[in-house]
C-alpha cells in the first residue's frame, strides 16, 4: 500500500447532542467527501440507570440516538460523496430486547441487558431505514455484529461471564466492520 493518507481527529461525545452537532459541523467543514460513516462507539451493561447530558437513558442515548443524529447531520455530505456507505455496528445482544417505545428512557424499569439490547436493535432498524431512504441516492447502509470483542465495554457487566464469550481482539473486530 504506501499512500500518504492523513487523519484528522474530531472529538465527539455521542451522549451529548451538542457535541454530536459540533462534530458533524467539523466534518462538513473539512470539505472532503464522506464516503464512509462507521457508527461504532458506545457504552454497555451499566448496572444502574444513567442519563446522557440531554437526559436520555445513557445506553440508548449514546449507542443509538448519538449515531442516529450524526448520520442525519451527515446525510447531505454522504449523498454528495456517493457512492457512500453507513455501517452501524450492532450486536448479537439485540436479542435481549426490542426498544420499549412506551419507556425508551427506562424510567419505569431499568435492566442493563434489556437497555443495551434495545439500543442495538435500534441500530439495526436505523440501518435498514437509512438504506431504504438513501439507496436511490447512492448511499447504502448495513448493520453487523462484529463478534464479541475483548474491550472495556464489559467493565460494568454484572453477569458471571461475558455473553457469547469474548473471543476477538480489537483488531479482529475492526476488520469485520471495515470489511
Amino acid at each position: 500500500m504506501g499512500g500518504t493518507a492523513q487523519a484528522t481527529v474530531i472529538q465527539c461525545d455521542l451522549g451529548a447532542t451538542a457535541s454530536v452537532r459540533a462534530a458533524a459541523a467539523a466534518v462538513v467543514g473539512l470539505g472532503i467527501p464522506v464516503h464512509i460513516l462507521l457508527n461504532n462507539a458506545g457504552i454497555g451493561f451499566t448496572p444502574e440507570r444513567r442519563v446522557t447530558a440531554d437526559g436520555l437513558e445513557a445506553q440508548f442515548g449514546t449507542n443509538h440516538v448519538g449515531h442516529f443524529l450524526l448520520t442525519n447531520l451527515l446525510t447531505e455530505a454522504l449523498k454528495a460523496a456517493a457512492p457512500a456507505r453507513v455501517v452501524n455496528v450492532s450486536s448479537k445482544a439485540h436479542m435481549y430486547a426490542a426498544p420499549d417505545l412506551s419507556d425508551l428512557n427506562c424510567e419505569r424499569s431499568y435492566e442493563e441487558n434489556r437497555s443495551y439490547g434495545a439500543s442495538k436493535t435500534a441500530n439495526i432498524l436505523h440501518a435498514q431505514e437509512v438504506h431504504r431512504r438513501l439507496s436511490a441516492d447512492g448511499v447504502t447502509a448495513c448493520s453487523l455484529h462484529p463478534g464479541v470483542i475483548e474491550t472495556e465495554l464489559w467493565r460494568h457487566n454484572s453477569l458471571d461471564n461475558k455473553p457469547f464469550g469474548a473471543n476477538k481482539t480489537v483488531a479482529m473486530g475492526a476488520a469485520t466492520s471495515v470489511y
